[in-house]
């Protein structure tokens, strides 16, 4: 079962627990192993990833080093496309708690793929959809008796819609129903029938399949005194997914024994890394400085980070190589979000520098890759998680710390936990060699292995490194004794062609600190307009921001 002090987790969003990648089942691995099945992610329809084809790929997980993958829900779902919306590909439109998705296998399949993973030591987490079912409307011409077990109407909330223009509505929000062009009925887990079931359903899935962990879908619209019951009967860790830029909203439901996907400090990162010259001119790497303490301070006070899922990309944001083609930039920002404190994770594709925008585009096919190994992006993201790894392999208490920020400037982020230094700045791969003098928590004349650029340093007078970051790439630093019987891969700084990405991209959030006010900003190759309104975040099939998306691959990390 899911122990959470061990993860290491890239997230591959198929879901690999140490962080690969969160992975979408239809869109992960063809279970022939073909690589030239067409998929055209604008279709919205099934492609013919399956969990075999998942298990046939479990050697490149395993090679990029990701110890947990975190696969789609794995309920029937609607068939075919009967509103026009598309089809159920992605998992979150179920109709029936006791049968499985077809399109994805067999139970035997299923079955197989997670006794292949716990073979490798690699764990899986699945995602789960407890607030709702589908139901094709409109409202006045549903029929309960599609959907199983939940098939009258008395099992949920009046129906409503969810008014998001209301984000101090809270009833509004966790009762009413979500039109995603089919409806998502509410469920009532209020009620006690609905709540037994799920609750023994729950823990029979996890007990009959042997699940390591849970992602529990679209959190913030259920009543938060579902999950604790809830997750003490699956009985293993739990993710929930809150997609809030409010520290309050997101701490506040760690009160209830579920983990929290952190919007925040991704919020950080993004900007940090983009926002140079053109965001807040004086600011730069002090937006994350900013972002990381108020994930520590008010209501976050007493949460622990090593319980959010840090991350960059994931199937309903758009991916982050699409705002920029600045290969240094890219690998800049996934590296530093992989070895931040929580549990990092990746989505599948983004180690192929994968570049999809709004969904659906983000929600490519891996399979069009090949699965090249020798990628950049493929080698840094191996050479970043077998390090982490490593490190925590060495140190028992590197999840329970957390960074401290040293230097946080326009251009540039110095930052360090336990043996662990890191240098980062945002100039991208048109830099040309800026020389940093920064303090470390070194030894004067230690020497350091820089991870990233495999090479040596020696730590000057009162234990200050002077560093030349050269093209734009960082720098991760590790006492060189402790990596002297250890081999890193090496990471492929080639620059990889690139194609023009979308230049506009428009961000509505329901919170910003009290500073903040409308604005934009330019990275080397897009342009970003944040508006801070008070309108909520929208539906989850129009959101411009969620987080995970039905069969992807995940890496999480701790």
């Amino acid at each position: 079962m899911f122990n959470l002090s061990s993860l290491l987790i890239p997230f591959f969003f198929l879901v690999a627990f140490f962080g690969y990648t969160t992975a979408l089942t239809d869109r992960f691995a063809k279970e022939d192993g073909s690589t030239d099945h067409p998929c055209n992610p604008s279709s919205n329809a099934y492609c013919g990833g399956t969990w075999k084809g998942i298990e046939n790929k479990l050697d490149y997980i395993e090679d990029l080093g990701f110890t947990a993958i975190w696969i789609s829900p794995i309920d029937k779902n609607i068939e075919g496309d009967p509103a026009g919306a598309g089809e159920a590909y992605h998992g979150y439109w179920n109709i029936n708690y006791e049968e499985y998705n077809e399109h994805f296998g067999t139970q035997d399949d299923l079955l197989s793929l997670i006794s292949a993973a716990h073979k490798r030591d690699i764990w899986v987490m699945v995602d789960t959809v407890v607030n709702s079912m589908a139901l094709v409307g409109p409202y006045d011409q549903v029929d309960y008796s599609k959907v199983y077990p939940f098939n009258k109407e008395k099992y949920y909330h009046p129906y409503c819609i969810i008014d998001w223009n209301k984000s101090d509505n809270k009833t509004n929000i966790q009762d009413c129903w979500q039109d995603s062009g089919v409806l998502l009925a509410d469920l009532n887990v209020e009620s006690s029938d609905v709540k037994k079931y799920l609750d023994k359903h729950i823990h029979s899935s996890v007990q009959q399949l042997d699940f390591d962990g849970l992602r529990i879908d679209a959190v913030k619209m259920m009543n938060e005194s579902f999950f604790p019951d809830f997750v003490k009967s699956a009985g293993v860790f739990s993710m929930g997914e809150v997609f809030d830029y409010d520290p309050n909203v997101l701490c506040d439901y760690m009160n209830y024994d579920i983990g929290v996907t952190n919007y925040v400090v991704r919020l950080g990162l993004n900007f940090s890394f983009m926002a140079h010259d053109k965001f807040q001119p004086n600011k730069g790497f002090g937006t994350l400085k900013d972002q990381t303490e108020l994930m520590t301070s008010g209501k976050c006070s007493n949460s622990d980070l090593g319980q959010m899922l840090i991350f960059l990309d994931n199937h309903d944001l758009p991916r982050y190589a699409s705002y920029t083609d600045d290969q240094a930039i890219i690998m800049s920002a996934y590296s530093f979000a992989i070895l931040w404190d929580g549990i990092p994770s990746v989505y599948y594709g983004q180690e192929q520098g994968f570049y999809g925008g709004l969904d659906p585009a983000n929600r490519e096919a891996l399979w069009t890759s090949k699965y090249d190994q020798t990628n950049p992006y493929y080698t840094m993201i191996k050479t970043i998680v077998n390090f982490r790894k490593q490190v925590m392999k060495q140190d028992s208490d590197f999840t329970r710390h957390n960074y401290t920020i040293i230097e946080a400037e326009l251009n540039h982020v110095a930052a360090k936990k336990r043996d662990v230094f890191l240098l980062y700045n945002n100039l991208g791969s048109k830099d040309n060699g800026t020389v940093y003098k920064v303090p470390t928590q070194y030894s004067e004349n230690e020497v350091v292995s820089d991870v990233f650029g495999h090479r040596t340093l020696t730590v000057g007078h009162g234990g200050n490194i002077t560093a030349t970051l050269t093209s734009g790439y960082p720098m991760v630093l590790y006492p060189h004794t402790k990596l002297s019987d250890f081999r890193l891969p090496t990471i492929n700084q080639t620059v990889m062609p690139t194609t023009a990405r979308e230049k506009t991209t428009t961000v509505y959030t329901s919170f910003y600190s009290p500073t903040y006010s409308t604005r934009s900003f330019h990275g080397s190759q897009g342009l970003i307009t944040m508006s801070s309104s008070p309108r909520a975040i929208p539906s989850f099939e129009t959101l411009f921001f969620t987080f995970v998306f039905t069969a992807l691959a995940f890496i999480l990390f701790c």
